[in-house]
C-alpha cells in the first residue's frame, strides 16, 4: 500500500489515521541489479583474477630496481614546460600514486585500440590473443627453436650445466619418484633456472605488456593512438631505409608495443623528431626513450626487440655538446653483447613451416647483420676493436639476401654493405696498433703495398656491385637510389680510410714534397666522398634523416682535405690547387646550412659544421693574403659568408671521366650532376689520350664514377685540380 502523509511532520499516512493504526513503512525496496551492472561486477572480479594470476606467473623480481623520470629535474625551457604541462602533471601524480601503493600501482593500456578499425568495447583479451599468431605482427609463440637458441652453446660450462638440467627432468629417476617429491624436485631453483620466463610466450607477454609494462609514452598522453600510425609511418618511409633494421610485415604497431615497450618507445621518439604536426613532441619522447632504456638494462627482458632498440638509440640518439655525452658507443655494446647472448649468428635448427616464422628467421639474421655493420663502422670511426665476429652468416651474406622469397627487398643492399665493411675492417685490423698489431709501427713494413692490396680490392668490390645492383641504379623508388648514392658515398670514404693512413704517416714524419703519391690519392678520394655527398646524397631528400655517422664520415673528408693546406703539405700545391680545396669544403659547408637543414638549429651535422667553419677561417685568410700580393684573385659571384675573393661559384659543366669503369656506378646516371663537356677544346678528348702514362694506360682504374679512371695519382694531382674555373671533377 502506498502511504500518503497529508503534511510533511506527520507521523501516520492518511490511510492509518483513520483506522488509529501503527503505520509502518520499511522504505523502499532494493530493486535488482541491471545486466549492466552485473557484467561490470564479473569484469573486474575476472581483472582482478587475471592480474592476480600474472603477480603469480610474472612475479616482481626482488633485485628490481624501479627508475622514474623526476619531472622538476627536467632541463625543460618554460616554453617546453607550458606545452608539456599535462605530461609532466601525469609523471607527478604517477610517481605520488606508486609511493602510497608501495610501488604496485600498474596503469593499463588495451593495445587493441592501436589496431585500425578496432572497437575496444567490443573486443576482448580472448579475442585479441587469437590474432597473435597472424602473419602480419606476431611470431611463434614461444617455440622451442627459441628456447633452446638463447641457450649457450653444449660444449660451453653453462651449456652443459644447461643440457644437464634438460635431461634430468626428463630422466626414468625422476619420473619414478613419488609425485609431491616428483614435482618438489622439477619446481626447484636448479632446473628453472636455464627455462625461459614468461616473456617467451608472446601471448602472455602482451598481456603482461598491457596490465603491468605499458610504455609511459603513452600513459602519459604524449603520443596519442592516432600519432602511433604516423610516427611508425615516417619511420618505415624515411628512417628504416638507413639501418634496414624492422620489417613493416612483422613490427606493426600493435605488434611492437605488444613484444616490447621499449623498442615501441625508442621508434616512436625517434620519429618524432621528423613529426611536422607536433616538433615540441621530441625533447620529451626522447626522455621517455632513454629512461625506458635504463629500466631494460638493469630489469628488462633479453630479447631480439631489445637489441634492436639499442641498434636506434646508438643511430639515430639525440644530439649532444660534447664527444664525452654521446652514448652511441655504450649503447652499441648493450646490443652487440644482447646479440650475442641471444646467438642471433646462429644458423637455425629447424626449417620454418609458414611465412611467419620464416620472416622471424629472416629477422634474427637481419639484426645480426647489422650489429656486423655498425659495429665495423663506429669501431673504424673510433678506431677501438670491434665485437662482433666475421662468422659464417656475414661472409654468407650475399647468398642470404636470396635465399627466401620473403626476403626485405633492401637485403640485397645491406649483403653489399657488409662485405664493404669487411674488406675496410680488415686493412684496419692490419696496420691500426688497437687491434693487437704493430705493424703500422714497424720500419720494415711496407705500408704503400698492403694499402694498394686493399685499394685493388675495393676496385674488385665496385665490379661486382655494379652489377649486382645494376637495376637498382635505375630504380624510380626514393629509397633505393637513396640507398645506392649512400653507397657510393660509404665506398669512397672506405677508400679514403685506406689511403689516407700513409698520408698520414708521412705528414707526422716530415714535409711532403711535390708529386707525392699518397698526398694525390688522399686529395682524390676526400674530394670524391664531399663531392658525392653535395652533389649526391644532399639531392636525394633523405639528408633530413640521415644519422650522425655519415655527417661525421663526410667531415673526416673535408678535414683531411683541409690537412693537406698545412706548412708541412701546402709545398705540394699551389695557390690554384689551395683555393679548390677551399672551395670544395665551402660548398659542403653551404649544403649542410640550407635546404633541409636550414631551419633545424638542433640537428646532428651542426657540430661538424661549426667545426669546418672554424678551421676554414685561418686558410680562407692566409689565401686572400696570397691573393692580394699576387694580384691572382678571380672574379666571381659571392656567396653569403665567404670572402669574394676565394669563391667558387655553382660549375655550369660538370666533367665526366670516359673509361672503361662499371656504367652501374656514373655519378650522371644518379642524377648527381649532368655531365657536359667544357668549350675548352683541350678536355674534348679522352682521359687516357690527354694524360698518356709510361705503363701504356694500365694504372689503376677505380669504379664508383667518382674516380679518374686512367692515369697515376701523380696525375689527378697536377692535372684534375688545375682543370679550368668554374669546373669540377665528380
Amino acid at each position: 500500500m502506498k502511504c500518503t502523509f497529508s503534511s510533511p511532520d506527520a507521523t501516520s499516512c492518511s490511510r492509518c489515521t483513520p483506522g488509529g493504526y501503527e503505520c509502518v513503512f520499511p522504505g523502499r525496496k532494493p530493486r535488482s541489479p541491471g545486466v549492466r551492472t552485473v557484467l561490470r561486477h564479473q569484469l573486474r572480479e575476472k581483472d582482478a583474477q587475471v592480474d592476480e594470476l600474472l603477480d603469480q606467473i610474472n612475479p616482481p623480481s626482488a633485485t628490481a630496481t624501479p627508475l622514474g623520470i623526476v619531472p622538476s629535474r627536467l632541463l625543460l625551457t618554460p616554453s617546453e614546460r607550458v606545452a608539456h604541462r599535462e605530461v609532466l602533471t601525469w609523471l607527478e601524480r604517477s610517481a605520488v600514486q606508486n609511493l602510497r601503493a608501495g610501488g604496485e600501482s600498474r596503469a593499463k593500456f588495451d593495445i587493441s585500440s592501436l589496431e585500425e578499425g578496432a572497437d575496444s568495447d567490443v573486443d576482448s583479451d580472448e579475442d585479441n590473443l587469437l590474432d597473435i599468431g597472424s602473419v602480419r605482427g606476431s611470431s611463434p609463440s614461444g617455440s622451442s627453436c627459441d628456447r633452446i637458441q638463447s641457450l649457450p652453446e653444449e660444449s660451453t660450462p653453462a651449456g652443459l650445466l644447461a643440457t644437464s638440467s634438460f635431461l634430468y627432468r626428463r630422466s626414468k629417476l625422476v619420473a619414478g619418484l613419488p609425485e609431491g617429491v616428483r614435482l618438489a624436485a622439477e619446481s626447484g631453483e636448479g632446473f628453472t633456472y636455464f627455462l625461459p620466463g614468461p616473456a617467451a610466450n608472446l601471448d602472455l607477454r602482451r598481456l603482461i605488456v598491457e596490465r603491468q609494462s605499458a610504455p609511459e609514452i603513452l600513459l602519459s598522453g604524449l603520443v596519442t593512438t592516432e600519432d602511433v600510425q604516423n610516427l611508425f609511418q615516417i619511420y618505415f618511409q624515411r628512417i628504416n631505409s638507413f639501418v634496414v633494421l624492422l620489417d613493416e610485415n612483422i613490427h606493426t604497431p600493435t605488434a611492437v608495443l605488444s613484444r616490447c615497450p621499449l623498442l615501441f618507445t625508442v621508434v616512436c621518439a625517434v620519429a618524432s623528431k621528423y613529426y611536422d604536426e607536433k616538433p615540441a613532441m621530441y625533447q620529451m619522447a626522447m626522455h621517455f626513450a632513454k629512461a625506458a632504456a635504463a629500466t631494460a638494462i638493469i630489469d628488462g627482458w633479453k630479447t631480439i626487440e631489445t637489441c634492436q632498440a639499442f641498434i636506434l638509440l646508438s643511430v639515430f640518439g639525440p644530439p649532444v655538446k660534447r664527444m664525452e655525452e654521446d652514448r652511441a658507443w655504450c649503447y652499441t655494446g648493450i646490443a652487440f653483447r644482447l646479440a650475442s647472448e641471444l646467438n642471433l649468428g646462429r644458423n637455425p635448427t629447424v626449417t620454418a613451416t609458414d611465412e611467419r616464422e620464416e620472416r622471424e628467421l629472416l629477422n634474427k639474421s637481419r639484426a645480426w647483420l647489422i650489429c656486423f655493420l655498425i659495429d665495423r663502422c663506429f669501431s673504424i670511426q673510433m678506431g677501438k676493436p670491434w665485437m662482433i665476429p666475421e662468422d659464417d652468416t656475414i661472409r654468407s651474406a650475399s647468398n642470404w639476401c636470396s635465399c627466401s622469397k620473403y626476403q626485405n627487398r633492401y637485403d640485397v643492399w645491406l649483403a653489399s654493405m657488409a662485405e664493404l665493411m669487411s674488406i675496410t675492417s680488415r686493412f684496419t685490423a692490419a696496420v691500426h696498433p688497437a687491434f693487437g698489431n704493430k705493424s703500422g709501427e714497424s720500419e720494415d713494413v711496407d705500408v704503400a703495398t698492403i694499402q694498394k692490396v686493399y685499394a685493388a680490392e675495393l676496385d674488385d668490390f665496385s665490379t661486382r656491385i655494379a652489377e649486382r645492383h645494376a637495376e637498382d641504379f635505375g630504380s624510380s623508388d626514393p629509397t633505393t637510389s637513396m640507398q645506392m648514392i649512400l653507397m657510393q658515398c660509404i665506398f669512397h670514404y672506405c677508400r679514403l680510410v685506406v689511403v689516407s693512413y700513409g698520408f698520414q704517416q708521412t705528414l707526422m714524419k716530415g714535409i711532403i714534397k711535390a708529386g707525392d703519391e699518397s698526398l694525390a690519392t688522399c686529395l682524390q678520394a676526400a674530394s670524391s666522398v664531399i663531392t658525392a655527398t653535395i652533389n649526391g646524397f644532399a639531392r636525394s631528400g633523405f639528408m633530413r634523416y640521415c644519422p650522425e655517422i655519415v655527417f661525421a664520415q663526410c667531415a673526416y673528408a673535408a678535414a683531411l682535405l683541409l690537412r693537406c693546406l698545412e706548412p708541412t703539405a701546402s709545398g705540394a700545391l699551389d695557390f690554384k690547387q689551395e683555393k679548390r680545396i677551399v672551395g670544395l669544403v665551402q660548398r659542403l659547408s653551404i649544403t649542410w646550412t640550407s635546404g633541409e637543414l636550414a631551419n633545424d638549429k638542433k640537428h646532428c651535422a651542426k657540430p661538424y659544421i661549426r667545426l669546418l667553419q672554424r678551421q676554414l677561417e685561418p686558410h680562407t685568410a692566409r689565401l686572400i693574403e696570397v691573393a692580394k700580393k699576387s694580384s691572382s684573385a678571380v672574379d666571381v659571384p659571392a656567396q653569403s659568408g665567404f670572402p669574394k675573393d676565394l669563391q667558387i661559384s655553382e660549375p655550369s659543366g660538370v666533367i665526366s671521366i670516359p673509361g672503361n669503369h662499371p656504367s652501374g656506378w656514373n655519378l650522371a646516371s644518379h642524377e648527381f650532376a649532368q655531365p657536359t663537356l667544357l668549350s675548352n677544346p683541350t678536355y674534348t678528348t679522352s682521359w687516357d689520350e690527354v694524360y698518356a702514362t709510361s705503363d701504356g694506360g694500365q694504372s689503376h682504374k677505380i669504379g664508383f664514377g667518382g674516380s679518374y679512371v686512367g692515369g697515376t695519382e701523380t696525375d689527378y694531382l697536377h692535372a684534375v685540380l688545375d682543370l679550368p674555373e668554374n669546373t669540377w671533377c665528380i
